[in-house]
Parts: C-alpha cells; structure tokens; sequence
C-alpha cells in the first residue's frame, strides 16, 4: 500500500487560512510542499519569519 501527499492542495488550503496550524506549522508545510512538489518557497521570509 502507497500514500500521497497532494502539496497542491496543502498548499491552497493553508492560502485559504483552512488548517488550523500556527505559524511555525505552516512554515514548515510550505518548505515541505517545496521539497515534495517544486511549490516555490521563499525561505528568506519562511526562516525569518517570528509569527
């Protein structure tokens, strides 16, 4: 048995403000969705970022 993560639509959801995750949650699934599917990310402002 194989799972799937589709980034595309993490990626839209956490844009349309609908997981409940805090900032530092949604940092890493935007760094994640980058390395598992090319989202482009930038990482200045994910590794910056204080909130």
């Amino acid at each position: 048995m194989t799972t799937g993560i589709d980034w595309l639509m993490i990626v839209a959801a956490l844009a349309r403000g609908e997981l409940p995750c805090s900032g530092s949650e949604t940092r890493i699934l935007r760094i994640a969705a980058s390395l598992g599917k090319g989202v482009p990310v930038d990482l200045r402002e994910v590794l910056t970022d204080s909130t």
